[in-house]
Protein backbone atom coordinates (compact mmCIF):
# COMPACT_ATOMS: atom_id res chain seq x y z
CA UNK A 1 0.00 0.00 0.00
CA UNK A 2 3.02 2.53 1.15
CA UNK A 3 4.48 1.82 -2.44
CA UNK A 4 1.31 2.76 -4.08
CA UNK A 5 1.02 6.35 -2.38
CA UNK A 6 4.57 6.28 -3.36
CA UNK A 7 3.92 6.57 -7.02
CA UNK A 8 0.89 8.00 -7.21
CA UNK A 9 0.34 10.34 -4.59
CA UNK A 10 -3.27 11.56 -3.19
CA UNK A 11 -4.49 8.59 -4.97
CA UNK A 12 -6.02 5.64 -2.82
CA UNK A 13 -5.17 1.86 -3.72
CA UNK A 14 -7.88 -0.50 -5.33
CA UNK A 15 -9.51 -2.65 -3.25
CA UNK A 16 -9.41 -0.07 0.07
CA UNK A 17 -12.48 0.81 1.31
CA UNK A 18 -16.05 0.67 0.68
CA UNK A 19 -15.97 2.29 -3.15
CA UNK A 20 -13.36 -0.80 -4.54
CA UNK A 21 -14.92 -1.32 -7.63
CA UNK A 22 -15.19 2.62 -8.46
CA UNK A 23 -11.26 2.52 -7.18
CA UNK A 24 -10.23 -0.40 -9.39
CA UNK A 25 -12.24 1.47 -12.70
CA UNK A 26 -10.13 5.26 -11.67
CA UNK A 27 -6.90 3.06 -11.06
CA UNK A 28 -7.36 1.19 -14.43
CA UNK A 29 -8.49 4.47 -16.58
CA UNK A 30 -5.05 6.27 -14.59
CA UNK A 31 -2.63 3.30 -15.93
CA UNK A 32 -3.95 3.89 -19.50
CA UNK A 33 -3.90 7.63 -19.66
CA UNK A 34 -0.27 7.33 -18.20
CA UNK A 35 0.39 4.54 -20.81
CA UNK A 36 -0.96 6.34 -23.78
CA UNK A 37 0.67 9.64 -23.14
CA UNK A 38 4.32 7.82 -22.46
CA UNK A 39 3.72 6.01 -25.50
CA UNK A 40 3.02 9.10 -27.35
CA UNK A 41 5.95 10.95 -25.82
CA UNK A 42 8.05 7.95 -26.41
CA UNK A 43 7.15 6.65 -29.83
CA UNK A 44 5.31 7.78 -32.62
CA UNK A 45 3.56 6.58 -35.60
CA UNK A 46 4.68 9.85 -37.99
CA UNK A 47 7.28 8.79 -40.39
CA UNK A 48 11.29 9.49 -38.70
CA UNK A 49 13.71 10.34 -41.06
CA UNK A 50 17.50 11.73 -41.19
CA UNK A 51 20.23 11.99 -43.53
CA UNK A 52 24.26 12.27 -43.54
CA UNK A 53 27.01 12.19 -45.97
CA UNK A 54 29.38 8.74 -46.70
CA UNK A 55 30.98 7.57 -49.15
CA UNK A 56 31.52 11.06 -51.38
CA UNK A 57 27.72 11.17 -51.81
CA UNK A 58 24.61 11.29 -49.39
CA UNK A 59 22.20 9.15 -47.86
CA UNK A 60 18.92 8.91 -46.35
CA UNK A 61 17.43 6.93 -43.61
CA UNK A 62 13.05 6.80 -43.32
CA UNK A 63 11.38 4.35 -40.49
CA UNK A 64 8.26 4.07 -38.98
CA UNK A 65 9.12 3.96 -35.39
CA UNK A 66 6.76 1.48 -34.16
CA UNK A 67 8.02 -0.02 -30.79
CA UNK A 68 11.52 0.72 -31.20
CA UNK A 69 12.15 3.03 -28.29
CA UNK A 70 14.48 4.82 -29.31
CA UNK A 71 15.33 8.70 -30.92
CA UNK A 72 16.60 9.57 -34.03
CA UNK A 73 19.39 11.04 -32.80
CA UNK A 74 20.30 7.57 -30.73
CA UNK A 75 20.39 5.51 -34.16
CA UNK A 76 21.55 8.30 -36.48
CA UNK A 77 25.07 8.04 -33.82
CA UNK A 78 25.31 4.57 -34.63
CA UNK A 79 24.64 4.57 -38.46
CA UNK A 80 27.17 7.66 -38.61
CA UNK A 81 30.24 5.74 -36.75
CA UNK A 82 29.74 2.39 -38.76
CA UNK A 83 29.32 4.57 -42.15
CA UNK A 84 33.00 5.94 -41.03
CA UNK A 85 34.16 2.70 -40.09
CA UNK A 86 33.25 1.47 -43.61
CA UNK A 87 35.04 4.03 -45.36
CA UNK A 88 37.89 3.45 -43.17
CA UNK A 89 38.38 0.06 -45.11
CA UNK A 90 36.71 0.50 -48.11
CA UNK A 91 37.36 4.10 -49.83
CA UNK A 92 40.21 4.67 -51.79
CA UNK A 93 39.80 8.61 -51.42
CA UNK A 94 41.13 8.09 -47.65
CA UNK A 95 44.88 7.34 -48.13
CA UNK A 96 44.70 5.32 -44.23
CA UNK A 97 42.30 2.83 -45.78
CA UNK A 98 42.92 -0.86 -45.80
CA UNK A 99 41.97 -1.27 -49.71
CA UNK A 100 44.69 2.11 -50.22
CA UNK A 101 46.93 0.46 -48.26
CA UNK A 102 46.64 -2.43 -50.12
CA UNK A 103 46.74 -0.38 -53.38
CA UNK A 104 50.09 1.06 -52.24
CA UNK A 105 51.75 -2.92 -51.02
CA UNK A 106 54.49 -4.21 -53.02
CA UNK A 107 53.34 -7.49 -55.30
CA UNK A 108 53.92 -11.13 -53.40
CA UNK A 109 53.21 -9.88 -49.65
CA UNK A 110 50.05 -11.68 -48.26
CA UNK A 111 48.22 -9.25 -46.72
CA UNK A 112 45.59 -9.39 -43.91
CA UNK A 113 41.79 -8.72 -44.41
CA UNK A 114 39.14 -7.05 -42.64
CA UNK A 115 36.06 -9.97 -42.49
CA UNK A 116 34.03 -7.72 -44.30
CA UNK A 117 36.20 -6.77 -47.27
CA UNK A 118 36.87 -10.39 -48.09
CA UNK A 119 33.34 -10.83 -47.87
CA UNK A 120 33.23 -8.85 -50.89
CA UNK A 121 36.04 -9.21 -52.63
CA UNK A 122 35.22 -13.10 -52.42
CA UNK A 123 31.84 -11.97 -54.30
CA UNK A 124 33.10 -9.57 -56.66
CA UNK A 125 35.31 -12.11 -58.18
CA UNK A 126 32.56 -14.83 -58.45
CA UNK A 127 30.93 -12.42 -60.43
CA UNK A 128 34.17 -11.13 -62.14
CA UNK A 129 33.96 -15.37 -63.46
CA UNK A 130 29.99 -15.38 -63.86
CA UNK A 131 30.54 -12.32 -66.42
CA UNK A 132 33.75 -13.54 -68.01
CA UNK A 133 35.19 -10.35 -66.57
CA UNK A 134 33.16 -7.66 -67.59
CA UNK A 135 32.59 -7.13 -63.83
CA UNK A 136 36.03 -6.26 -62.32
CA UNK A 137 36.55 -4.20 -59.36
CA UNK A 138 40.42 -4.57 -60.37
CA UNK A 139 40.34 -1.89 -62.82
CA UNK A 140 41.77 0.95 -60.57
CA UNK A 141 44.61 1.82 -62.60
CA UNK A 142 41.58 2.43 -66.04
CA UNK A 143 39.45 4.52 -63.37
CA UNK A 144 42.54 6.36 -62.49
CA UNK A 145 44.08 6.82 -65.89
CA UNK A 146 41.16 8.48 -66.81
CA UNK A 147 40.43 10.59 -63.74
CA UNK A 148 37.42 8.71 -61.96
CA UNK A 149 39.94 7.98 -59.45
CA UNK A 150 41.33 10.23 -56.35
CA UNK A 151 42.87 13.71 -57.09
CA UNK A 152 42.02 12.80 -61.03
CA UNK A 153 41.46 14.74 -64.11
CA UNK A 154 38.94 13.56 -66.36
CA UNK A 155 40.39 13.35 -69.58
CA UNK A 156 40.90 11.51 -72.43
CA UNK A 157 44.18 9.72 -71.72
CA UNK A 158 46.74 8.42 -74.32
CA UNK A 159 46.40 4.68 -76.11
CA UNK A 160 49.74 4.05 -74.16
CA UNK A 161 48.34 5.23 -70.72
CA UNK A 162 44.98 2.71 -71.36
CA UNK A 163 47.86 0.08 -72.41
CA UNK A 164 50.01 0.50 -69.38
CA UNK A 165 47.14 0.55 -66.95
CA UNK A 166 45.38 -3.08 -68.89
CA UNK A 167 48.74 -4.43 -67.85
CA UNK A 168 48.01 -4.27 -63.95
CA UNK A 169 44.24 -4.52 -64.19
CA UNK A 170 42.51 -7.77 -64.12
CA UNK A 171 40.40 -10.26 -61.19
CA UNK A 172 42.89 -13.08 -62.40
CA UNK A 173 46.36 -10.61 -61.05
CA UNK A 174 44.97 -10.70 -57.41
CA UNK A 175 44.91 -13.99 -55.37
CA UNK A 176 42.91 -14.79 -52.65
CA UNK A 177 42.97 -16.98 -49.77
CA UNK A 178 39.49 -17.01 -48.18
CA UNK A 179 40.49 -19.72 -45.01
CA UNK A 180 43.19 -17.40 -44.08
CA UNK A 181 41.56 -13.85 -44.78
CA UNK A 182 44.09 -12.92 -46.74
CA UNK A 183 45.00 -11.16 -50.57
CA UNK A 184 48.09 -11.04 -52.60
CA UNK A 185 49.04 -9.20 -55.83
CA UNK A 186 50.75 -10.80 -58.30
CA UNK A 187 52.24 -7.09 -59.74
CA UNK A 188 53.12 -3.84 -58.98
CA UNK A 189 50.50 -1.70 -59.42
CA UNK A 190 47.54 -3.67 -59.25
CA UNK A 191 44.53 -1.59 -57.49
CA UNK A 192 41.31 -2.34 -56.16
CA UNK A 193 38.05 0.52 -56.59
CA UNK A 194 35.06 -0.81 -54.61
CA UNK A 195 32.49 1.83 -56.10
CA UNK A 196 30.67 -0.34 -57.95
CA UNK A 197 29.98 -2.25 -54.27
CA UNK A 198 30.45 -0.39 -51.18
CA UNK A 199 27.38 1.76 -51.49
CA UNK A 200 25.29 -0.93 -50.96
CA UNK A 201 27.29 -2.81 -48.57
CA UNK A 202 26.79 0.36 -47.01
CA UNK A 203 23.10 0.11 -47.20
CA UNK A 204 23.08 -3.52 -45.76
CA UNK A 205 24.75 -2.39 -43.10
CA UNK A 206 22.65 0.44 -42.16
CA UNK A 207 19.61 -1.70 -42.47
CA UNK A 208 21.10 -4.20 -40.29
CA UNK A 209 21.33 -0.91 -37.56
CA UNK A 210 17.75 -0.23 -37.80
CA UNK A 211 16.86 -3.96 -37.70
CA UNK A 212 18.53 -4.27 -34.62
CA UNK A 213 16.99 -1.52 -33.04
CA UNK A 214 13.65 -3.46 -33.23
CA UNK A 215 12.25 -1.19 -36.86
CA UNK A 216 10.62 -3.66 -38.88
CA UNK A 217 9.55 -0.65 -41.66
CA UNK A 218 12.49 1.42 -43.52
CA UNK A 219 13.76 2.72 -46.57
CA UNK A 220 18.07 3.29 -46.64
CA UNK A 221 19.46 4.84 -49.23
CA UNK A 222 22.85 5.83 -50.07
CA UNK A 223 24.04 7.43 -53.77
CA UNK A 224 20.82 5.93 -55.45
CA UNK A 225 21.41 2.35 -53.66
CA UNK A 226 18.21 1.26 -51.74
CA UNK A 227 16.84 -0.73 -49.78
CA UNK A 228 13.12 -1.48 -48.52
CA UNK A 229 11.40 -3.69 -45.85
CA UNK A 230 7.71 -3.88 -44.80
CA UNK A 231 5.79 -0.79 -45.58
CA UNK A 232 5.43 3.35 -44.59
CA UNK A 233 2.25 4.19 -42.99
CA UNK A 234 0.62 0.41 -43.95
CA UNK A 235 1.92 1.18 -47.74
CA UNK A 236 4.41 0.12 -50.22
CA UNK A 237 7.64 2.27 -50.53
CA UNK A 238 7.14 4.46 -53.50
CA UNK A 239 10.88 3.87 -55.55
CA UNK A 240 11.54 5.80 -58.58
CA UNK A 241 14.17 4.20 -61.38
CA UNK A 242 15.56 7.74 -62.59
CA UNK A 243 15.34 8.65 -66.11
CA UNK A 244 18.88 8.62 -67.73
CA UNK A 245 17.94 11.90 -69.76
CA UNK A 246 14.97 13.75 -67.95
CA UNK A 247 12.65 15.57 -69.98
CA UNK A 248 9.70 18.06 -69.68
CA UNK A 249 10.82 18.09 -65.86
CA UNK A 250 9.80 14.31 -65.10
CA UNK A 251 12.94 12.57 -63.70
CA UNK A 252 11.89 9.45 -63.03
CA UNK A 253 11.72 6.55 -65.18
CA UNK A 254 8.99 4.29 -63.71
CA UNK A 255 7.49 4.11 -59.97
CA UNK A 256 8.24 0.96 -58.10
CA UNK A 257 6.14 0.09 -55.12
CA UNK A 258 8.37 -2.08 -52.74
CA UNK A 259 8.33 -3.88 -49.71
CA UNK A 260 11.38 -6.05 -48.77
CA UNK A 261 13.65 -5.05 -51.73
CA UNK A 262 17.64 -4.36 -52.70
CA UNK A 263 17.58 -1.64 -55.46
CA UNK A 264 20.56 -0.40 -57.24
CA UNK A 265 21.08 1.49 -60.78
CA UNK A 266 23.87 1.57 -63.09
CA UNK A 267 24.11 4.54 -65.58
CA UNK A 268 25.86 6.79 -67.45
CA UNK A 269 24.17 9.93 -66.31
CA UNK A 270 26.04 10.04 -62.71
CA UNK A 271 29.91 10.53 -62.70
CA UNK A 272 31.24 11.41 -66.21
CA UNK A 273 32.49 14.06 -68.52
CA UNK A 274 32.14 14.75 -72.46
CA UNK A 275 34.02 15.42 -75.36
CA UNK A 276 32.97 16.56 -78.37
CA UNK A 277 29.77 15.03 -78.81
CA UNK A 278 30.97 11.55 -76.91
CA UNK A 279 30.04 11.14 -72.87
CA UNK A 280 32.38 9.41 -70.99
CA UNK A 281 31.15 7.80 -67.75
CA UNK A 282 32.73 5.99 -64.96
CA UNK A 283 31.56 2.88 -65.82
CA UNK A 284 35.22 1.24 -67.21
CA UNK A 285 35.29 -1.99 -69.85
CA UNK A 286 37.82 -4.36 -68.67
CA UNK A 287 37.97 -5.69 -72.38
CA UNK A 288 38.36 -2.08 -73.78
CA UNK A 289 40.20 -0.18 -70.51
CA UNK A 290 38.06 2.45 -71.89
CA UNK A 291 34.37 3.72 -70.41
CA UNK A 292 31.51 1.75 -71.54
CA UNK A 293 30.41 2.95 -75.14
CA UNK A 294 26.95 0.94 -75.74
CA UNK A 295 23.17 1.54 -75.94
CA UNK A 296 22.75 1.30 -72.59
CA UNK A 297 21.67 4.18 -71.06
CA UNK A 298 20.86 2.73 -67.53
CA UNK A 299 20.50 -0.45 -65.69
CA UNK A 300 18.35 -0.84 -62.43
CA UNK A 301 18.42 -4.31 -60.61
CA UNK A 302 15.82 -5.51 -57.94
CA UNK A 303 16.44 -7.96 -55.96
CA UNK A 304 13.27 -9.09 -53.57
CA UNK A 305 14.40 -10.35 -50.06
CA UNK A 306 17.92 -9.48 -51.37
CA UNK A 307 21.63 -7.75 -50.35
CA UNK A 308 21.97 -4.48 -51.69
CA UNK A 309 25.63 -4.97 -52.30
CA UNK A 310 24.99 -7.94 -54.65
CA UNK A 311 22.51 -5.88 -56.68
CA UNK A 312 24.34 -3.22 -57.10
CA UNK A 313 27.24 -5.11 -58.75
CA UNK A 314 24.93 -6.64 -60.96
CA UNK A 315 23.84 -3.47 -61.69
CA UNK A 316 27.52 -2.46 -63.18
CA UNK A 317 28.36 -5.89 -64.28
CA UNK A 318 25.02 -5.33 -66.65
CA UNK A 319 25.66 -2.09 -67.66
CA UNK A 320 29.18 -3.07 -69.02
CA UNK A 321 27.67 -6.19 -70.71
CA UNK A 322 25.53 -4.03 -72.83
CA UNK A 323 21.86 -4.39 -73.70
CA UNK A 324 21.73 -8.17 -75.31
CA UNK A 325 24.69 -9.49 -73.54
CA UNK A 326 23.43 -7.77 -69.99
CA UNK A 327 20.16 -8.88 -70.78
CA UNK A 328 21.10 -13.07 -71.44
CA UNK A 329 23.22 -12.97 -68.03
CA UNK A 330 20.15 -11.40 -66.22
CA UNK A 331 18.44 -13.90 -67.14
CA UNK A 332 20.34 -16.72 -67.08
CA UNK A 333 21.37 -16.22 -63.74
CA UNK A 334 17.66 -15.06 -62.51
CA UNK A 335 18.55 -10.93 -61.84
CA UNK A 336 15.30 -9.31 -62.47
CA UNK A 337 16.93 -6.12 -64.34
CA UNK A 338 15.37 -3.13 -66.23
CA UNK A 339 17.32 -2.12 -68.88
CA UNK A 340 17.04 1.60 -70.43
CA UNK A 341 18.93 2.49 -73.83
CA UNK A 342 18.89 4.84 -76.99
CA UNK A 343 17.90 4.12 -80.17
CA UNK A 344 17.58 6.13 -82.88
CA UNK A 345 17.94 9.13 -80.37
CA UNK A 346 14.59 8.29 -78.08
CA UNK A 347 15.07 6.49 -74.88
CA UNK A 348 13.37 2.92 -74.81
CA UNK A 349 13.50 0.10 -72.64
CA UNK A 350 13.22 -3.37 -71.93
CA UNK A 351 12.55 -5.89 -68.65
CA UNK A 352 13.15 -9.52 -67.82
CA UNK A 353 10.26 -11.46 -67.32
CA UNK A 354 11.07 -12.08 -63.68
CA UNK A 355 11.04 -8.14 -63.47
CA UNK A 356 8.12 -7.83 -64.60
CA UNK A 357 6.10 -10.42 -62.65
CA UNK A 358 7.10 -9.65 -59.84
CA UNK A 359 7.30 -5.44 -59.78
CA UNK A 360 4.64 -4.51 -62.70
Amino acid sequence: MNRFRYLFPGIQPPFSGKHHIYSICCFISLILILTVSWGCGRFSMELESFQGTTMGTAYSVKYMPGDAGYTVKEIKRVVDARLKKINSIMSTWDPESDISRINKAAAGIWMDLHPDLLMLLAFAFDLSEKTRGKYDVTTAPLINVWGFGPDGEKKIPTQQQIKNAMKISGYGKIDLRQKEKQLKKRFDGNCIDLSSIAKGYGVDVVAGILENFKIKNYMVEIGGEIRTRGYKKDKPWKIAIESPRPVKNRTYNKILNLTDCAVATSGDYRNFFESGEIRYSHTIDPESGRPVQNDLAGVSVVIPDGKCFKADAWATALMVSGREKGFELAVKFNIPAHFIYIEDGVLKEISTDLFIKTFL
